[in-house]
Formats: structure tokens, C-alpha cells, sequence
């Protein structure tokens, strides 16, 4: 699936990012990117997962079944490749700086659900900046 997602970075979005949200390929790689946050620290903790439920409903305006569905479908994407190349690519060239901060963010967020933000954590939150073309801010990264 990322192989035609990868594919399709030649068009470039002159939509708004309310077009993007809704479109499944870049739902599917800001779920992936996000769920990514989840295993850095090797154990998969609720709040952490509750987090990205509550995350894919507010930033992508779905249900709890549909984020539900999202995360399956990330799980399932990120299992048979980790790489976060691809779906950061993706949203890098689909959406504008101010989404790609909330997403950001939101993985933040997710990371410090638990009460602190390992240091696996806080290595894939460097990632997902510099994958995603924000800038560097380390001070970001505290819980």
C-alpha cells in the first residue's frame, strides 16, 4: 500500500488540508506515523493508546469506530513495514506546516500519556520533526 502512496507524492496537493483529512491514503499514513510513538518504548501502555484514539478523532474528524479501524489498519502497516519514510513523505508534501505541527504534537502527546517520554520516545519524536520539515526544538520533546 505505501509503495502506491509513495507513488502518488508526483500530483501535488493544491487542496486544503480539510481535503487531505479526508482522503484514507494520508489518514492512513498520519495514523501510522502517530501509532508509531506506541512500541519506541517496547511496552504499549492504555493511556498511550487511548491518547491515539482520542488524537485520530480530533485531528482527522472520525468516529471512535473509524479511529478504531485507522489504528488496526497502522498496526497491521507498521508490523510489515516500520519505516516512517513513507507516510512522513506523505503528509510532508499534503499538508501545510500548521497540520504537520499539530501532528507533532499529537505524538508528543501520545508519548507523554504514560507521565514521561522515554528516551526510544523521544528518538522517534526527533525522527518524525526532521521527517516531517519542522524545526528542530528539543525543549518540545519534555512531558
Amino acid at each position: 500500500m505505501f509503495d502506491r502512496l509513495v507513488e502518488n507524492l508526483g500530483r501535488a496537493s493544491v487542496a486544503g488540508d480539510a481535503a487531505q483529512i479526508r482522503n484514507p491514503e494520508t489518514q492512513l499514513a498520519a495514523a501510522m506515523l502517530l501509532y508509531a510513538v506506541l512500541p519506541a518504548d517496547n511496552v504499549i501502555r492504555p493511556e498511550e493508546s487511548f491518547e491515539l484514539r482520542l488524537t485520530l478523532q480530533r485531528l482527522l474528524r472520525v468516529g471512535d469506530v473509524q479511529a478504531q479501524h485507522l489504528i488496526s489498519r497502522a498496526v497491521s502497516a507498521y508490523s510489515r513495514e516500520p519505516s516512517l519514510l513513507a507516510c512522513a513523505t506523505i503528509l510532508k508534501h499534503r499538508f501545510t506546516l500548521g497540520f504537520r505541527n499539530s501532528l507533532f504534537e499529537a505524538a508528543r502527546r501520545i508519548a507523554a500519556a504514560d507521565g514521561q517520554i522515554h528516551v526510544n520516545e523521544a528518538d522517534v519524536l526527533s525522527r518524525i520533526t526532521s521527517l516531517l520539515g519542522l524545526n528542530a526544538m528539543p525543549h518540545r520533546l519534555s512531558a
